[in-house]
């Protein structure tokens, strides 16, 4: 079943160097989240824990180009995509 953008969000979007994650499910939650340019290359994956994710992806983001990136989110029910924007 895919969720719905309004199920997650990621925010602020745009934005230059940080994200927070609002998210239907609980924090400790096992997800895997999969980072890919426009084109669909894979930029960032990682598995673990959705607040873990979220530090670990914020570490990453200083290092992305500015442009639009999709993030995929992969829990064992749903899955859920959403664009970011890096300025």
């Amino acid at each position: 079943v895919k969720g719905s953008e309004t199920d997650f969000q990621i925010f602020p979007n745009p934005t230059i160097n940080q994200v927070d994650i609002l998210s239907p499910f609980p924090f400790n939650q096992t997800i895997e989240c999969k980072v890919t340019d426009v084109q669909g290359k894979i930029i960032w994956q990682e598995k673990g824990e959705l607040l873990a994710i979220k530090e670990k992806m914020n570490n990453q983001l200083i290092n992305w180009k500015s442009g639009v990136y999709v993030i995929n989110i992969y829990t064992s029910q749903r899955k859920y995509m959403t664009k970011l924007l890096k300025k």
